[in-house]
């Protein structure tokens, strides 16, 4: 069990940015210990750089501290994003395959296609 100074002192830590097995070095605990209690308290940290995220009232609860940090994680984990394809569209010039997120405004699978098809266009009328 975990005293209020204890508690206090990691969550001064955690908010610093030191890591489990630091803080736990630190105050002579156990790093599962620390794990622990950072998991069950840590609902409103920032998961890119650790500092206490500010909450509005009556709002929706930020997970991160700010746009810089919400774009470095986002950027690092692109697995964790929910980028279902809504339909697949065939590329006009090397009629490979390639998801379309938006709506079917995207016509090619790259720029390099893109240019591709302008290059034609621009030789076939000349």
């Amino acid at each position: 069990m975990l005293t209020q100074e204890q508690k206090n002192q990691i969550a001064q830590l955690r908010e610093n940015g030191n890591g489990y097995g630091k803080i736990a070095q630190f105050l002579g605990l156990t790093v599962k210990q620390v794990r622990g209690y950072c998991t069950r308290s840590d609902a409103h940290l920032c998961p890119q750089c650790g500092k206490r995220v500010r909450q509005s009232p009556h709002k929706k609860d930020k997970k991160f501290c700010s746009d810089k940090c919400r774009m470095t994680w986002w950027n690092r984990h692109p697995e964790k994003g929910n980028r279902n394809p809504h339909h697949t569209q065939v590329c006009p010039v090397c009629h490979t395959d390639f998801p379309c997120f938006r709506a079917r405004t995207r016509i090619y699978c790259s720029r390099a296609c893109y240019a591709e098809a302008r290059r034609k266009a621009v030789d076939g009328n000349a």
